[in-house]
C-alpha cells in the first residue's frame, strides 16, 4: 500500500492566473483582479494586478500569502481586503478555491487527482460599524460671520475663541 499523500505548491505553473471562488468567479481587491505569483517553491501570493499583465510590478499590493511550512501544514495569511458582493453583510463570505495551486503525490510519486473545491479558504466580510454612542460635535457661531472673510453677512463678534468655521474628523 502507498504511504500518505504529500501536498506541495505548484509554484511557477500558476503565475498570472486569476484567483477564483468555488463558483469560478474571479476575486477582486478594491476592484482589481487578484492573481497568483510564486515567490519560491514554498511561497505563493495573491496580488492585485493593477495593469493586468500577470506580473507583480512596483506598487501592486500583496492581498494574501500562502506558505508551505515544510511539515505537511500550510499557512494562509490575508494581507488586504477582498471585494465581497455589494449586499454582503458583516458575516458575508467568499470561498476561495485553492485546489488548483496544489499538487498531490503518494510516497512513490504517483499523482493523486484532487476533487474540485477540495482545498478552500473561507474569507468573512468586514463591514465597518459606526461607534455605538459616538458623537462628532463641533461649534460654530453666527457672531463671527464676516463679509470680509468671504461670508455672506456680518455678525457682532462676542470676542470668545469660537469662530464661524470648525474642523472635525
Amino acid at each position: 500500500a502507498d504511504e500518505p499523500i504529500d501536498f506541495n505548491l505548484k509554484a511557477a505553473a500558476v503565475n498570472g492566473t486569476n484567483v477564483q471562488t468555488t463558483d469560478g468567479v474571479n476575486i477582486l481587491s478594491q476592484g482589481i483582479a487578484v492573481k497568483y505569483l510564486s515567490l519560491d517553491a514554498n511561497t505563493l501570493i495573491g496580488f492585485a494586478d493593477t495593469n493586468g499583465n500577470g506580473s507583480q510590478d512596483g506598487g501592486e499590493r500583496e492581498v494574501f500569502r500562502l506558505t508551505d511550512n515544510g511539515n505537511g501544514t500550510f499557512t494562509f495569511d490575508l494581507k488586504d481586503q477582498l471585494d465581497h458582493a455589494v449586499a454582503a453583510t458583516d458575516t458575508g463570505i467568499l470561498t476561495l478555491d485553492l485546489t488548483g495551486v496544489f499538487t498531490a503525490t503518494d510516497f512513490d510519486g504517483d499523482a493523486v487527482a484532487l476533487n474540485a473545491d477540495s482545498i478552500t479558504v473561507v474569507v468573512e466580510n468586514d463591514v465597518p460599524v459606526a461607534f455605538s454612542g459616538g458623537v462628532a460635535s463641533i461649534r460654530v457661531e453666527e457672531d463671527e460671520l464676516s463679509i470680509a472673510s468671504g461670508d455672506l453677512s456680518n455678525g457682532i463678534t462676542d470676542g470668545d475663541a469660537d469662530g464661524d468655521e470648525a474642523t472635525f474628523s
